[in-house]
């Protein structure tokens, strides 16, 4: 539709798109979300935020309606420890109010650098947890890739000609939380973990053809309101409450709507910034890189220096990391130490005469 003709068309149903109020469709869309799906509370630093997830939703929502506005996409990751938690139905949910959304179930990787390049949904990729990552690097690539405009995916055709398709588009995965994701797909991602369903929780049943009108509704207004608005909030720089690289990248586009939402909303984008964070959250494991680190410092206590066979007996003994299972049970060595430690320039060095492992914390 032109531009004219969806203003009549709005004006007809009673929708001025003039008088569309972004916290007021912000509103809307979390009570939509809600009425249809058990999102539980988040319970961090002695405090319960029974909002934050539905929140983050709602600003995401939009987002995907205004998405070539920003120079960055925040990835939604829907995960849970067991089946029958409502993963699938969020994200119907949210494919029936997000701009073009496409659910999707295991696509070939021609098939989802095409279907971007080509229609730019918004991606909705259910099942993940059987999504071979690993085994389908092309798929791993266009993920990667999409975070940001610009960047393309080369193929050849079956004539030998170059095609180069271009993968941005706001995304969201689901699935069961049985194994770490790859470190740079997870940087890019906002968790959410949902939980199973108690007997106490009453939702509306979600009956896709019977809430079509509910949710074509908040597509138009959120539509009009796009259309009048992206450009306003392509040069939108918001406060990132501390937020620094990655992290201010995943939450830049979500805290700017929260801002020209006004007072209120700029409040819940930016407490749902601090409880969410990204990459993952204190449920997921770290990578091994980090954990290793993680076990060194706390082998240092507050002491400056260490010796080396006294930290090689700290971290073989943890339980809960992998250095003892190392050299097929034996544990981590002090060869197979310093080169876990060679990229981060890492090295002992001799104090009194003896071999200590000594980091500058």
């Amino acid at each position: 539709q032109k531009p004219a003709d969806r203003k009549r068309d709005l004006l007809a149903r009673g929708i001025d798109p003039e008088k569309l109020d972004l916290a007021e469709l912000l509103d809307d869309v979390a009570g939509f979300i809600s009425s249809y799906v058990v999102l539980p509370a988040i319970a961090k630093g002695g405090s319960t935020y029974e909002r934050v997830i539905v929140d983050v939703l709602a600003l995401w929502t939009i987002h995907t309606w205004t998405f070539e506005a920003a120079f960055a996409t925040p990835y939604l990751r829907v995960v849970s420890a067991a089946p029958e938690s409502a993963k699938t139905l969020l994200l119907e949910v949210l494919a029936s109010i997000s701009h073009r959304g496409w659910l999707a179930v295991n696509p070939s990787p021609a098939i989802l650098y095409r279907k971007i390049d080509r229609d730019r949904p918004t991606l909705l990729l259910d099942e993940m947890d059987n999504y071979a990552l690993d085994e389908k690097r092309d798929s791993l690539a266009v993920l990667n890739s999409g975070y940001k405009p610009g960047a393309r995916v080369p193929r050849c055709n079956d004539k030998g000609e170059l095609e180069e398709f271009d993968c941005f588009c706001p995304k969201a995965y689901a699935g069961l939380d049985e194994r770490q994701l790859v470190p740079t797909l997870l940087s890019r991602s906002i968790t959410i973990r949902m939980e199973t369903k108690r007997r106490e929780d009453e939702v509306a049943m979600w009956i896709a053809p019977d809430v079509e009108p509910r949710s074509a509704d908040l597509r138009e207004r959120i539509g009009a309101w796009a259309e009048r608005h992206v450009d306003e909030l392509r040069g939108h720089r918001p406060d990132l409450v501390g937020l620094i690289n990655r992290r201010a990248e995943v939450w830049w586009i979500l805290l700017s709507l929260g801002e020209l939402a006004g007072p209120e909303w700029t409040k819940r984008a930016q407490e749902a910034a601090r409880v969410l964070g990204a990459g993952g959250d204190e449920t997921d494991q770290p990578s091994q890189q980090v954990q290793l680190l993680t076990d060194i410092r706390a082998a240092f206590g507050d002491e400056q220096t260490v010796f080396t066979e006294d930290l090689l007996k700290h971290l073989n003994k943890l339980d809960e990391s992998p250095w003892g299972a190392r050299r097929r049970g034996e544990g981590v060595d002090a060869r197979g130490l310093a080169r876990m430690l060679r990229p981060f320039k890492i090295r002992p060095s001799t104090v009194s005469n003896q071999i200590v492992s000594h980091l500058d914390w």
